[in-house]
């Protein structure tokens, strides 16, 4: 997968972030404070991943709900205790009476003592609540063929949730092999990848062109293996053993870890009161989790430059920005 990330509210503005998976047309955002985004990528959200409900991390989803009413589309909505009542009163403060010809439909996901209580709302039918359901869930919340989104809950004073998005190895196929070997490009090539990616019996085989072939010998000529991108996002939590233990397990190797740094460490008695972070803390994490680059935001706009925060974690973790 081609797989960009951008913040929609910049290093000081609301917490927002958009990963966009371009050849699949999809967008996944987590949290939606005010942003930058464009109509195009409103649009392509399918999967919004909530932190918290606080006023800078919600806002926003008014605008994801206008943009995406017209579009017959699903959008699915996961979040701490509390979010189905959240989405419920944003639904609710508005008329639905000429809604007939809209075709959205919104799931909530909402994470609560280890379960998974979900709601349905069909813009046609005014969204009322429905298909009301209740299961056991685990860290991961969304598993496809393509990527997985685990998350942990975190301390806010109130529970604040972290992710990771982990897109799945896979393979690409040498081109030149391909053209070598006499193939031609085909829907067997998609089959051979698929395959690829769980264990091989040596004697397993598959059909080209007429002709059958043993994969495993396909395999090794053909492809070239992908390691998965992984991106974590943590925001609005404490720094203490237990929180710091999550952090670490969650984004554990991540490509990019974004992070807050709502304070500086000469205010760490303000972060610790309000349960945010520190710019140390947040390269303290980045360091130990072994992730690969450290991209600060949520920094509080009592600084006039953004300078000081990126030194301070830098101090602990040389790759960020």
């Amino acid at each position: 997968m081609i797989i960009t990330s951008s913040l929609g509210g910049g290093k000081q503005g609301d917490p927002s972030l958009y990963v966009d998976l371009v050849d699949k047309k999809m967008g996944l955002l987590f949290d939606c404070g005010f942003n930058n985004f464009s109509v195009a990528q409103i649009k392509k959200i399918a999967f919004i991943f909530v932190s918290h409900t606080h006023v800078d991390h919600f806002i926003g989803f008014d605008i994801i709900l206008r943009m995406s009413l017209d579009e017959p589309k699903s959008l699915v909505v996961y979040g701490p205790p509390g979010i189905l009542q959240n989405v419920r009163g944003k639904l609710s403060g508005y008329t639905w009476n000429i809604c007939y010809n809209l075709k959205l439909k919104i799931t909530v996901v909402e994470i609560r003592n280890g379960k998974r209580i979900s709601a349905s709302y069909y813009s046609h039918r005014g969204f009322q609540e429905e298909d009301i359901s209740e299961g056991e869930t685990s860290s991961v919340l969304v598993e496809t063929e393509d990527f997985k989104v685990e998350y942990a809950a975190l301390d806010h004073m109130i529970p604040s949730f972290g992710y990771a998005f982990t897109e799945k190895d896979s393979y690409n196929v040498n081109k030149e092999r391909l053209a070598s070997l006499g193939f031609s490009p085909g829907p067997w090539l998609k089959e051979l990848k698929e395959r690829a990616r769980n264990p091989l019996r040596p004697d397993e085989m598959i059909q080209v062109q007429g002709k059958w072939y043993p994969i495993q010998s396909l395999k090794e000529q053909l492809l070239e293996f992908k390691k998965g991108r992984k991106i974590a996002y943590v925001t609005d939590t404490i720094f203490d053993e237990i929180t710091r233990k999550k952090i670490i397990q969650l984004v554990r190797e991540a490509d990019l870890f974004y992070c807050e740094s709502c304070f500086l460490e000469k205010d760490r008695d303000k972060a610790k009161i309000s349960h945010h972070l520190t710019a140390r803390e947040a390269g303290i994490l980045a360091r130990e989790a072994q992730v690969k680059k450290l991209i600060l935001f949520h920094i509080s706009r009592r600084y006039q430059e953004i300078e000081s925060s990126l030194e301070e974690a830098r101090k602990e973790f040389a790759a960020t920005e």
